[in-house]
């Protein structure tokens, strides 16, 4: 009886474990909130929500190589162009001497289109420096001159010249001329001096039909300051100097007729041969 009481007690024991284990509710990740709430790999994760690479990338959105090729807007040019130049004046003393060139954007000089023979000494030599603004600025810069010397026709004769812009020229460039004649004077000078034209900016992807005006710009005195040759003010000009790009015209206009009379018509012609 006694072994019979004890087989029930232990039975009834175990009858109560095993109720408290099936009540039992086993832990989750539920009962850490910290886990769950705060997780920074997941709600806050940098890499996915503040990605640079996606939203901001300076290489998709801000390429310079796309919107500002440097080589599409100041390129050269892969077929030869040709110029005319046109040069026509009014009548006066035959003493004339002038070069025509062209020039980049930035001003260097890439090529020489007509030097009269006198300002490279062939023939003869003149007096002083004619022409001081090509001779000392634009002619060191570029001094390829084979084939393109003559003689010095008189602007009244007139004169037009025809040259090939060669493949690699810059596409954007200008052309330019300076002219000087000796006895030319007014108010100012002795004898007036050299007078520089250009023309605007050229760019061979949209040329115009029409010639190109060369319009005066500029003027600058040599170094002959004696004598009847000079070039030296005998007035005070405000920041002159010789061998000096001046660009204030009133300087130099014609006494008499209160203009500028080196030349009357002057332009440049580009077209494909």
């Amino acid at each position: 009886m006694a072994r019979i009481l004890t087989l029930c007690v232990l039975c009834a024991c175990m009858f109560i474990f095993s109720t408290c284990d099936s009540n039992s509710t086993p832990a989750s990740d539920t009962d850490n909130p910290t886990d769950t709430t705060t997780d920074p790999g997941t709600t806050t994760d940098p890499d996915t929500t503040t990605d640079p690479g996606t939203t901001t990338d300076p290489g998709t959105t801000t390429d310079p190589g796309t919107t500002t090729d440097p080589g599409t807007t100041t390129g050269t040019t892969t077929e030869n162009y040709q110029l005319v130049l046109d040069v026509h004046g009014p009548s006066f003393s035959p003493a004339a001497v002038y070069t025509c060139w062209i020039e980049d954007e930035s001003g260097m000089n890439i090529q020489n289109v007509y030097v009269c023979n006198s300002i490279v000494g062939i023939g003869k030599s003149l007096t002083g420096d004619a022409l001081p603004y090509w001779k000392t600025v634009k002619y060191p810069a570029h001094a390829a001159i084979d084939g393109i010397t003559g003689a010095s026709v008189q602007p009244n004769v007139g004169l037009s010249v025809t040259r090939t812009i060669p493949s690699g020229t810059p596409t954007k460039f200008r052309v330019c001329f300076e002219i000087d004649r000796s006895l030319n004077d007014n108010d100012n000078f002795g004898d007036r001096p050299s007078f520089i034209y250009r023309s605007d900016i050229i760019d061979v992807g949209s040329l115009s039909a029409s010639p190109y005006n060369l319009t005066l710009y500029g003027w600058m005195s040599n170094g002959t300051d004696s004598g009847t040759y000079s070039q030296k003010p005998n007035t005070t000009i405000p920041g002159y100097a010789t061998y000096k790009l001046m660009t204030d015209l009133t300087w130099i206009s014609n006494k008499v007729t209160d203009t500028i009379n080196m030349v009357s018509t002057l332009t440049a012609t580009i077209s494909k041969p």
